[in-house]
């Protein structure tokens, strides 16, 4: 069976947030050897939208455990895909870069232009971006250049769900202005998945502009992270026959909502893929108390009914 690009970004997204956490007393580089081992396990299974065909090649762990990406080859195509971890609700610091919007920052010197993100988002991005691998001893960037020097015209794809679909955008701005003076030609694509905003208009201008016909939004109709920090208040509306938005919920959206301290986080406008016209819910929990509603948004953003959604197999948490 053929599956589409769609269907393999969000599963080697899926991957990526998926490798093992870490274990007692275990090292950044004995973590980084055993989650590339894990990807690995699961990307030969034939079964998934990966079909086999891809391999993780390089891992990148940052020091603080709190930032995950890694790269996978597809030799028979030259394309090479990045994929960026979502938030791991397990490390304060990742959770603190999620809700880190009262700041806005300048992204210029990054993207060749200017562009505002949240602090939140730029402490991701220097996380992804300067972390070295412990087995290439390469950042993201060098590995990425000399696999460039190594396959001319290859395709890169960058890709991520959560907090890594925002990061894929802000990693893709800079991967595409730093490869300007990289001595052999690549094309960059980026998939994003569940991806909640990086930063203001002037970003999400940039990066659409940039990327106008390379770049996918693939976001759950019914998934409350998506609307993070453009359209959060949507969400009390979310779950009609049930969940429905308590006063505590209802309370938690207004306060994160407001703390974004008045800055207009903006989507940017690639080509969309909206996700779950019919109302796909998890029929488990749709009571109208607080409980249900919180997992209800925790089924809608899992990387499992994405990939349910887009018509992929699933693939195996790591516990």
């Amino acid at each position: 069976m053929s599956y589409s690009n769609q269907q393999i970004m969000m599963t080697l997204a899926a991957l990526a947030s998926t490798a093992s956490n870490q274990q007692i007393f275990e090292s950044v580089e004995h973590q980084e050897a055993r989650a590339l081992k894990w990807i690995n396990k699961i990307l030969a299974e034939p079964g998934l939208a990966t079909g086999g065909a891809w391999q993780a090649i390089w891992v990148g762990l940052s020091a603080d455990r709190a930032n995950l990406s890694y790269i996978a080859q597809n030799a028979s195509k030259t394309q090479f895909a990045v994929s960026i971890r979502g938030t791991d609700f397990a490390i304060k610091i990742d959770v603190a870069e999620d809700d880190d919007v009262s700041e806005v920052v300048s992204f210029a010197e990054q993207a060749g232009a200017p562009a505002w993100i949240s602090q939140g988002a730029m402490e991701a991005f220097q996380e992804v971006t300067g972390t070295v691998s412990s087995q290439s001893k390469t950042t993201l960037a060098q590995e990425l250049q000399k696999l460039a020097s190594y396959h001319p015209g290859a395709q890169f794809f960058i890709t991520g769900h959560s907090l890594g679909g925002s990061v894929a955008t802000t990693v893709g701005l800079y991967l595409q202005n730093l490869a300007k003076s990289w001595s052999t030609p690549v094309s960059f694509q980026v998939y994003t998945f569940a991806a909640p905003t990086a930063g203001t208009q002037e970003f999400a201008a940039l990066f659409a502009k940039t990327f106008a016909q390379s770049s996918w939004r693939v976001y759950n109709l019914l998934d409350a992270v998506p609307n993070a920090w453009q359209t959060l208040s949507k969400v009390n509306d979310f779950f009609p026959g049930g969940p429905k938005a308590t006063p505590i919920v209802q309370d938690l959206i207004t306060k994160k909502q407001a703390s974004t301290n008045g800055n207009a986080y903006t989507q940017p406008v690639t080509k969309e893929v909206p996700l779950n016209q019919q109302g796909l819910r998890d029929m488990n929990h749709i009571a109208n108390d607080t409980y249900d509603f919180l997992q209800q948004v925790g089924f809608q953003h899992d990387v499992n009914t994405y990939l349910t959604l887009l018509e992929a197999p699933t693939v195996t948490v790591n516990k």
